[in-house]
């Protein structure tokens, strides 16, 4: 017992050496960079998943949809939705990164989890998992409808002119609400990939300790 006592403490000020502040602007950072490198794969990821809608596929493959975009709509149309996916990603990886030394910190004061533990990290990654999913699902939700919407022969958008204009037509036509369509779906995809990072993260640092 007194050994889990060092233990909670030894975390305690472990996850105090960093600010808050200071978490969430490097997850924020971090996220932002990875949103924009991974946003053409994510495009034609959505409109993969939209093709299937229409009365006519216009895809064949993954391959196909590259090429099919590229040579239509233009090599700069890959960033469409660059703007809701960039947010979405930034306050998605601000608020994770943010959060879970903060709720760790909260469990193992009130003594929810034990330190050193699968299930400690398995609980508290949930926890900021869902943090993070409540902030960014606003985001999701434009990224998705901004990048699946049809687009005119010049490439712009038919339903939405931008970012802006998909927040403020949704909220309109469908109430504040509708920002957060999804929330239990996009939970159980976050809540398994904030488990397996944070599990990653926790072993590096008992392998690898910060030098004192």
């Amino acid at each position: 017992q007194q050994q889990q006592q060092q233990q909670r403490k030894q975390h305690t000020n472990s996850s105090s050496d960093i600010s808050f502040f200071t978490k969430m602007l490097a997850g924020g950072l971090t996220g932002t960079f990875a949103a924009f490198v991974a946003n053409p794969a994510d495009l034609v990821k959505v409109r993969l998943q939209v093709d299937g809608l229409c009365q006519h596929r216009q895809y064949h493959s993954f391959s196909h949809a590259v090429a099919t975009i590229a040579r239509t709509e233009g090599l700069l149309y890959f960033w469409r939705g660059a703007g809701p996916n960039l947010g979405r990603a930034a306050v998605l990886a601000a608020v994770e990164l943010g959060a879970y030394d903060h709720v760790k910190q909260s469990l193992l004061t009130h003594h929810f989890i034990s330190p050193d533990t699968i299930s400690g990290v398995f609980v508290t990654a949930m926890c900021a998992g869902f943090l993070g999913a409540l902030s960014s699902s606003p985001f999701d939700v434009v990224k998705s409808r901004l990048m699946g919407q049809p687009v005119h022969p010049d490439g712009s958008g038919v339903l939405y002119r931008g970012m802006a204009d998909c927040f403020v037509k949704t909220i309109r036509a469908e109430g504040t609400r509708a920002l957060w369509k999804g929330f239990v779906p996009n939970w159980a995809r976050i809540g398994p990939r904030s488990v397996i990072c944070f599990v990653a993260i926790e072993t590096l640092h008992r392998w690898f300790p910060p030098p004192r």
